[in-house]
């Protein structure tokens, strides 16, 4: 914070003002009647004489009172009337000495004011070098000289301190004293944070702290965190009832910025609380854990082609018993026949571990993980965290080529994808059997040199996993619920999310097993069309080249979905191919999953469109094959109604446009046309045209993607 701004919550300049006289009308409002007052407490003065006249006479009434008991209610009367003439006359020069004491104190005040703003401001600069423990004692001495404010303060007149304590808000200089010192408290409390957090570092076990135990540091983070914020929320409980309209021009801006930003670090903090408490639950208890690597070379529901398992404990911020190996040797382990879907019978006639990511939601998907995983033999995880490249392509970038000796490998970011597809699939040890061996002995080193870079700065390997989070390249799932709604309130589970307006998601799943998607090369033009009546029809055009040679193997076939709004009605659709497989044996004999089983039963085949359609996670979904070779390109398109349509004098029109998880960014383009309604506002336009008759976004599409339009007859 500059210092202007903090003098100008400790400082006011009337007792200048007052010295030289200077009243002008060019003052502000509230400063001119403050000197008004006072004037005219001046100018009722010469009561003091009087009443000090008055006040040698005040025993001969008591007298005449006693002496002349007949006497006695007109004397009283006397009595009163003096006290009123004494009352009014004390209280200007009662004022006048309250103001001035009032000013002398300001003074003392604002030098002691000074003082701890050149603390902050030395605080501020330790912290920029990543100097904490200085920061504590700057932050210190600047508490110390603000104690000493309040001391002044209390110290004060009991008259004065009652006109502070029930002066209004946008004049209590007490508020804003407790508000500074409250600040200055959050402050030393965050560089004891930021110190130890410094400390933290990561490893292949998780967590390390230094001389604190990874439970201790943990611990430590969640209650700073709620301390740090409890005095925000204190500070903004202070500052919140102030009219900055009611001060001095000078003021106003200043005032206003500092409530701004104590309402905002009150929202970031208590975020932060939120942050360290699921960091809490989710490493401190004892919990099982499954890490599912996704690789989105091939594409499935929740991101990829489930090829690499991780299983292990973690309790105390440290990971034990982690075991790294190839999903095939689970899936060797299951011997129950489950019918899979009936696309997934373009690749296998049974249903397998690989295969339970099937679901576009990830909470769904993960249950059929976790059913399939206890059917392979291993425990009921806790925690399931799936994951694609991305990750290790990001933590790669961030320690440079990691070598592997036993491979006389270099591994980087840009070879990562190929290299762990072709050692892991194809040149690996046939004797020992572990194609992901490889995946195994990188982890270990990778978090080794990631725990070096990130030394007393852990927030960069933080910002990946933030990014990472954000972009849904991790997801997770949680059977805790109180963990899992904290995932769902962060949009960290990979869930399908429900809106009230317009919805789409394009999900791809590769089912002919070629690992091409990471080249294909992606586009989409949405086109919605609102008629007179307020009729919503939207024209969805996907465009998908595959830049590969014209070769057996890459080809690439997916099985895609169209997620949009419930009991959307399909009205066309062109471009896809025909392809129904059918590969069951007839001589096995099937379970059924429960969950599989209802999907199933709403999957309906239109004869005339030759489309699928389905219901999915509260969403219709639209959908058939799309078989792209090498050197072709294709474009498939579907038109359909929403169920809902503009219907008032003014009506919105929003689309919630959510990413795949894994799916690569990809060129999109929204044209809006409306015909008989008047666009008023867009959340990305800061000016309009009632004459525009269509409105284009075009952006790529790396994250959830949300528009909304406010249209008028």
């Amino acid at each position: 914070m500059k210092n202007k701004k903090i003098k100008i919550l400790l400082h006011h300049d009337i007792e200048e003002s007052v010295r030289v006289g200077k009243f002008p009308s060019t003052q502000p409002l509230a400063k001119r009647l403050w000197f008004g007052f006072l004037n005219s407490c001046a100018r009722v003065g010469y009561w003091v004489g009087y009443s000090l006249i008055l006040v040698f006479r005040f025993p001969l009434f008591l007298i005449e009172i006693l002496r002349q008991p007949n006497q006695a209610k007109f004397r009283q009367k006397q009595l009163l009337a003096f006290a009123l003439i004494l009352l009014i006359a004390a209280t200007p020069v009662y004022l006048l000495s309250l103001a001035s004491e009032g000013w002398r104190l300001g003074g003392r005040v604002l030098g002691v004011s000074d003082g701890a703003l050149s603390d902050i401001t030395a605080a501020q600069s330790a912290i920029a070098q990543q100097n904490y423990q200085l920061a504590q004692v700057n932050f210190t001495e600047a508490l110390s000289k603000l104690e000493q404010a309040s001391m002044e303060l209390e110290q004060s007149s009991l008259a004065l301190r009652a006109a502070v304590k029930f002066a209004p808000a946008s004049w209590n200089s007490d508020n804003l004293l407790k508000t500074a010192t409250l600040i200055t408290e959050a402050g030393l409390e965050a560089s004891q944070m930021m110190g130890q957090f410094s400390q933290l570092s990561f490893t292949p076990q998780g967590i390390s702290s230094g001389e604190q135990s990874s439970a201790e540091a943990i611990s430590n983070l969640a209650k700073q965190s709620l301390i740090i914020h409890q005095k925000f929320a204190e500070a903004h409980s202070l500052l919140a009832p102030i009219q900055t309209g009611l001060l001095p021009a000078e003021y106003q801006f200043a005032i206003a910025e500092v409530k701004s930003l104590v309402a905002d670090l009150n929202s970031q903090t208590k975020q932060l609380v939120e942050m360290t408490e699921l960091l809490s639950l989710l490493t401190l208890n004892d919990k099982s854990f499954l890490v599912i690597l996704q690789n989105n070379n091939e594409l499935r529901a929740t991101g990829g082609f489930i090829g690499t398992i991780a299983q292990g404990r973690i309790q105390g911020g440290i990971i034990s018993k982690l075991d790294i190996r190839s999903v095939y040797d689970l899936d060797g382990q299951i011997i129950e026949w489950i019918k899979p879907p009936s696309p997934m019978q373009a690749v296998n006639s049974r249903l397998f571990l690989r295969d339970s990511n099937w679901f576009a939601s990830f909470p769904e998907s993960a249950e059929r993980i976790s059913v399939m995983y206890e059917k392979s033999g291993g425990e009921t995880p806790d925690l399931i965290i799936a994951f694609t490249p991305e990750l290790f392509l990001d933590l790669l970038a961030l320690t440079g080529p990691v070598y592997l000796p036993n491979y006389n490998l270099t591994v980087s970011p840009e070879n990562f994808v190929e290299q762990i597809q072709t050692t892991t699939s194809l040149h690996y040890d046939l004797q020992l059997n572990q194609p992901k061996q490889l995946i195994a002995d990188l982890y270990p080193l990778l978090m080794q040199e990631v725990g070096e870079k990130t030394k007393n700065d852990p927030i960069m390997f933080l910002s990946i996993l933030q990014k990472n989070l954000a972009n849904r390249n991790i997801l997770m799932y949680s059977r805790q619920a109180e963990i899992q709604e904290r995932l769902a309130r962060y949009r960290w589970d990979g869930a399908i999310s429900d809106t009230d307006g317009d919805y789409l998601q394009i999900n791809s799943s590769n089912l002919n097993g070629t690992k091409t998607d990471r080249d294909l090369i992606r586009s989409v033009e949405l086109l919605t069309t609102i008629d007179t009546d307020g009729t919503i029809i939207n024209q969805l055009n996907y465009k998908i080249s595959n830049p590969l040679p014209n070769l057996d193997g890459l080809t690439n076939r997916i099985w895609v979905r169209f997620f949009v709004p419930d009991n959307s009605p399909l009205l066309g659709a062109t471009g896809f191919s025909k392809y129904r497989p059918d590969n069951l044996p007839l001589d096995k004999s099937y379970q059924t999953a429960p969950q599989i089983e209802i999907w199933e039963g709403q999957l309906k085949f239109n004869e005339s469109s030759l489309m699928y359609s389905g219901n999915e996670s509260g969403k219709t979904f639209f959908a058939n094959w799309i078989e792209v070779m090498g050197g072709e390109t294709k474009t498939v398109s579907i038109t359909y109604q929403l169920p809902n349509k503009l219907n008032n004098k003014v009506n919105s029109y929003k689309l919630l446009w959510q990413r795949q998880s894994g799916m690569l960014p990809f060129a999109i383009t929204h044209r809006l046309q409306q015909t008989g309604w008047h666009w008023r506002w867009s959340n990305a336009h800061s000016s309009f045209s009632d004459s525009t008759a269509e409105l284009v976004w075009s952006t790529e599409l790396n994250q959830d993607y949300f528009r909304g339009v406010v249209y008028t007859k």
